[in-house]
């Protein structure tokens, strides 16, 4: 059986990649895509982990820690990564604005 965390990290990752990246972008060379495609991965990854945290933390069961970036280049990434997400899916765009 499962943990609690195990669970909601599950829950979290299935809707998180219910947004997938939907298109390559012909306005990027290929070196900014990948840095695109790094920053759209890296908001998944800290968002993932954010709606556990919170999650978990709601039930009362543990006071996790939301992500600490570890340096401000991560945390570009991730701000990065939320615009594009904001700009593929605007109609979605509050569920990409967990706490940071």
């Amino acid at each position: 059986m499962s943990t609690l965390s195990e669970q909601v990290l599950q829950q979290a990752t299935t809707l998180i990649t219910s947004y997938p990246l939907k298109k390559i972008r012909n306005d990027m060379s290929s070196g900014q895509y990948m840095d695109y495609i790094h920053d759209w991965n890296t908001f998944n990854t800290v968002w993932a982990y954010n709606y556990t945290a919170s999650t978990i933390n709601s039930y009362g069961q543990s006071s996790m820690r939301l992500y600490t970036f570890p340096t401000n280049q991560e945390y570009q990434c991730f701000l990065r990564g939320q615009l594009a997400h904001v700009a593929v899916y605007p109609s979605s765009a509050q569920q990409f604005t967990l706490p940071q």
